[in-house]
């Protein structure tokens, strides 16, 4: 639980840039972490907001729209439909520069991103690429994502 609140508290201080955000980005979190289905909208802002591919401050709705502009979302994916792991994990590939194998590359699928991620051990315990993805599950994996992004270094599947 300490490493949850310890990522809370980092990626609360990388999203804080204006002085009067934060209490809005606190509470944003908070909500986010205590969401048993997160959003597609609010998956965007969480991801690009931490790989800094947005500013500081942007709001969900138009962190949702840069991602879809991008093709960083899969077509099916609404504003406010609940969030996969796959959905999630082509995001993060995809925001965060993550090459995948073979079968990503060719296709820049969901499912493809979602099986990379597991490969990478970005994903870990029960999961399926249609699986709905609550905040603290999606933070648990920009986690790891973003430690894998500074040290490349593949962590292999939990035990």
């Amino acid at each position: 639980m300490k490493r949850y609140l310890l990522l809370l508290c980092a990626l609360t201080a990388a999203l804080l840039s204006p002085p009067r955000a934060h209490a809005q980005t606190a509470g944003e979190l908070e909500r986010l972490l205590g969401a048993p289905i997160v959003s597609y909208q609010d998956a965007a802002w969480l991801v690009l907001s931490s790989v800094e591919a947005v500013p500081g401050g942007t709001a969900p709705a138009d962190a949702y729209q840069f991602a879809l502009d991008r093709n960083w979302l899969p077509k099916k994916a609404t504003a406010n439909s609940a969030v996969t792991l796959g959905g999630v994990s082509l995001l993060i590939m995809e925001a965060a520069g993550i090459k995948g194998g073979i079968m990503f590359t060719l296709t820049h699928g969901s499912r493809y991103a979602y099986r990379d991620l597991v490969y990478r051990g970005l994903i870990q315990g029960r999961a399926y690429a249609t699986q709905k993805v609550s905040g603290e599950r999606l933070l648990q994996i920009l986690g790891r994502a973003l430690e894998y992004t500074e040290t490349g270094v593949r962590r292999g599947p939990s035990v």
